[in-house]
């Protein structure tokens, strides 16, 4: 009995380890394995984009490409070798037949029901004949005493409507009265009033246009100061360092590692060409290996071509991430930026 527990213990065992085994083997190669990318792009006649982006010798592969003079750009995904997505692949065509047998039933289905409806319709008609035979003798009669009500209704119209117009009329000359007697001082006084009124008004505008504008400065002063204060703080500055160098080194490790370029530019001018070459100089150090410059001091132009090649490993990421995590400067700047927000 024991020996067969021993014997299921040691089988669970080895499924187990084979199961760690195959996980430890996924996990290294999606951190050690580089996702590899290459950009290719060129401007003649025409614009030309081309890149690749692939991972565990092409297994998983995304290209794209794009030319513009037939304003068109292409893209495909694969794995293994099987098109997941492919933007140039025709859309299935669906079955027709189905629909039509469907169209067909469904209309057949609506004939039945109209023509229930229509017999329910009649039969309920034959029976509403009788009973408006009965009602016809009590409109009559209604109709009758609505004539006499409206009568009534006019008469009393006739009566008011004079005795409204000797209203409004006398109401119209005791306006015209109290006008008369305003004298002349008060009209040359109300618009020397609304005159001051206006200019008071804006004055006032005036006033506060400038108060809000001197609170828009004191508080962005107060913010200013308050910005100052942090970065016065030497562990607030080498937490920064440490942001700044491990972007740095992120940067480093994703750019592409090889490039190589021609590029031919002049502009109308030989003199700007000439500016232009010595400020591109200037940045000589970074592209000396890289691309070649060639100026034009005869015409216009700015074509050429460029190639560049590089990789990104999960696991150098990992680790600069880990790294800044872990660093106290980088914590406690984590917390002074929260304290910094709250109190702007």
């Amino acid at each position: 009995m024991l020996h067969v527990i021993f014997i299921i213990l040691k089988i669970i065992g080895i499924v187990l380890g084979v199961l760690l085994a195959l996980f430890l083997f996924l996990v290294g190669i999606i951190l050690f394995v580089p996702v590899r990318y290459r950009v290719y792009a060129s401007k003649y006649d025409t614009i030309q984009v081309k890149a690749r982006v692939s991972w565990l010798l092409r297994i998983v592969s995304l290209r794209f490409r794009y030319y513009s003079e037939e304003e068109t750009y292409w893209y495909c995904l694969r794995i293994f070798g099987f098109t997941l997505i492919d933007s140039n692949r025709p859309t299935k065509v669906k079955k027709v037949k189905k629909e039509k047998v469907k169209k067909t039933k469904l209309n057949k289905h609506k004939d039945k029901k109209t023509k229930v409806k229509k017999t329910k319709k009649v039969i309920a008609s034959d029976k509403v004949l009788g009973i408006d035979d009965q009602i016809d003798s009590k409109d009559k009669t209604i109709e009758d005493n609505d004539i006499v009500y409206d009568e009534i209704e006019e008469d009393k119209k006739d009566i008011i409507k004079p005795l409204q117009n000797e209203h409004t009329n006398i109401v119209r000359n005791i306006e015209e009265a109290e006008e008369e007697r305003e004298g002349f001082f008060s009209r040359i006084t109300k618009p020397i009033k609304t005159i001051f009124q206006r200019i008071k008004d804006i004055f006032i505008k005036i006033r506060e246009g400038l108060q809000a504008i001197r609170n828009i400065f004191s508080n962005i002063k107060a913010k200013i100061h308050l910005i100052k204060e942090f970065l016065a703080i030497e562990d607030n500055r080498k937490g920064i360092g440490r942001v700044y160098a491990g972007l740095k080194k992120t940067l480093k490790h994703i750019l592409p590692y090889k490039v190589k370029g021609v590029v031919r530019i002049g502009l109308d001018d030989p003199c700007s060409t000439g500016y232009l070459l010595g400020a591109l100089s200037m940045a000589y150090p970074i592209y000396a290996d890289k691309i070649q410059i060639i100026p034009d001091f005869q015409e216009e132009v700015l074509e050429g071509q460029v190639d560049a090649k590089g990789r990104i490993r999960a696991f150098i990421l990992l680790i600069i991430g880990i790294k800044l995590i872990l660093n106290d400067n980088f914590k406690t700047l984590l917390k002074n930026v929260k304290e910094l927000k709250e109190e702007l």
